[in-house]
C-alpha cells in the first residue's frame, strides 16, 4: 500500500495499533488523560478514554484531576515565593539591628549585610506607580 507515497523515493512501514490498552476504571482513564494535558485533542481523548465524547464521566474526571493539579501547583508557587519573602525580611531585619547598633553608619555593615539588603530591595515587590 502506498498511500500516494512515490515508493521509489519513500519507503516505510506505517505503524498501526491492533490493541489498545486503556486503564479499566473511569480514575485510571482519567488520570492518564490528565497528565498527558492535552485534553482537547480528540485523538488523545480517543486513545485514553476510547470514545470521543467530551461530556462523559471520563472527561469531566479528566477536567478536574487537571483543574486539580492546576491549583496545586499555583498553591506552591506561592508558598515558595511567601517562604522566599520571610527568609528576606528576617535577613534584612537583622541587617537594620545591626545597621542601628553601628550608629546608623553604611561602612559599618559587612559585604554580606550589605548583599542581604541589596537582594531584599531587588525581591521587594513592585506596587503599580513605584519607580
Amino acid at each position: 500500500m502506498t498511500l500516494g507515497y512515490d515508493t521509489a523515493v519513500f519507503d516505510a512501514n506505517l505503524p498501526t495499533t491492533s490493541c489498545i490498552i486503556r486503564g479499566e476504571t473511569t480514575e485510571e482513564r482519567a488520570q492518564a488523560l490528565a497528565k498527558t494535558g492535552r485534553l482537547a485533542s480528540a485523538g488523545t481523548v480517543w486513545r485514553f478514554l476510547g470514545t470521543s465524547v467530551y461530556n462523559g464521566e471520563d472527561m469531566l474526571r479528566a477536567r478536574e484531576i487537571t483543574q486539580e493539579n492546576r491549583m496545586r501547583g499555583n498553591q506552591e508557587k506561592d508558598d515558595k515565593e511567601d517562604a522566599l519573602a520571610l527568609r528576606l525580611y528576617g535577613e534584612v531585619d537583622l541587617v537594620y539591628v545591626k545597621f542601628k547598633e553601628g550608629g546608623s553608619l553604611l561602612f559599618e555593615l559587612g559585604a554580606d549585610n550589605l548583599k542581604d539588603l541589596v537582594w531584599f530591595i531587588y525581591h521587594v515587590e513592585k506596587k503599580k506607580g513605584d519607580t
